[in-house]
């Protein structure tokens, strides 16, 4: 492609918003280092790897196929097609469903189609066709994708090509050095090993909360023989014998006793006060403050 065509669909893309857009240029190839893609952008609908065409003619565009000025151009679509595959296979937090290619005609008519996965449009469409798609992404998470674009091509870039390729963020052009890219990726692993150290000691201290609070549990309550909670209860069986000098106890309930000891059976019957003295029935034998 030449300069000044390269040029036409720059311009097309310069009028994308420049808060959710992002725009590579000159991307090398995955694979093959020496091939550097068109424009590969970057916005809420996806990644969109685009490549020139300045071929004159009629376009049409049947089931699967492409003609122009009445020749097949299915090279053309194939390209644009395993481009986007090369660049999705590289994104790994990526479905490669929202990686496409696109082949755009440098002309000033209006074009804007499909054939077969690869999307067919011009300089003059290029605009309408990447806004007219579904947003399947937020602009912050689109800006995070194409960071993800930058950092899968440096393994496919040779030393010569780290500083072939620019991008646009907010309306500022700046080439992007291999080492800023190296180190920006050094500092995202940074940051996700830490969070992942300080979940684990998280989860950690939760841990060893839950356990004290269970041990906790366990000791109080096996030495719960709290010498003033028994005189309480003591204290409240005789204000209770001094109307029921027996107990108080529900339907049908016996004393409980150790062997060769008597039963108490002379105790007061009432279901309704003894639920009111349920909690001064030690033995839980249905009787509460029982005395012979």
């Amino acid at each position: 492609m030449t300069g000044e065509s390269f040029a036409a669909i720059d311009a097309a893309l310069d009028r994308l918003p420049r808060t959710d857009w992002t725009v590579l240029r000159g991307v090398p190839l995955p694979g093959r280092a020496s091939v550097a893609l068109d424009h590969v952008v970057v916005g809420p609908s996806g990644v969109f790897v685009i490549q020139g065409d300045t071929t004159s003619g009629r376009i049409v565009l049947k089931n699967d196929g492409m003609r122009v000025h009445g020749r097949r151009r299915q090279g053309a679509l194939d390209a644009a097609a395993s481009a986007a595959v090369a660049i999705g296979e590289r994104l790994a937090t990526l479905d490669v469903r929202h990686v496409h290619g696109v082949v755009c005609f440098v002309r000033d008519e209006e074009v804007k189609g499909r054939a077969g996965q690869t999307f067919v449009t011009s300089t003059e469409s290029l605009e309408k066709l990447l806004l007219g798609m579904p947003a399947y992404f937020s602009a912050h998470r689109a800006r995070s994708i194409a960071e993800d674009v930058e950092e899968s091509v440096l393994e496919a870039a040779r030393p010569r090509q780290d500083d072939a390729f620019s991008r646009r963020r907010t309306g500022v052009h700046r080439e992007q050095p291999s080492e800023q890219l190296r180190a920006r990726s050094t500092r995202r692993g940074a940051r996700a090993g830490a969070a992942v150290l300080a979940t684990a000691g998280l989860l950690v201290a939760m841990f060893a909360l839950v356990v004290l609070a269970s041990l906790y549990t366990l000791f109080t309550g096996i030495i719960d023989t709290n010498p003033a909670a028994a005189q309480d209860t003591a204290t409240q069986c005789e204000r209770v014998n001094a109307n029921h000098p027996h107990g108080v106890g529900r339907p049908g309930a016996h004393d409980k006793v150790v062997k060769g000891e008597k039963r108490v059976k002379k105790f007061t019957v009432g279901k309704r006060l003894y639920r009111e003295l349920h909690d001064l029935d030690t033995d839980h034998d249905g009787i509460a403050c029982e005395q012979r």
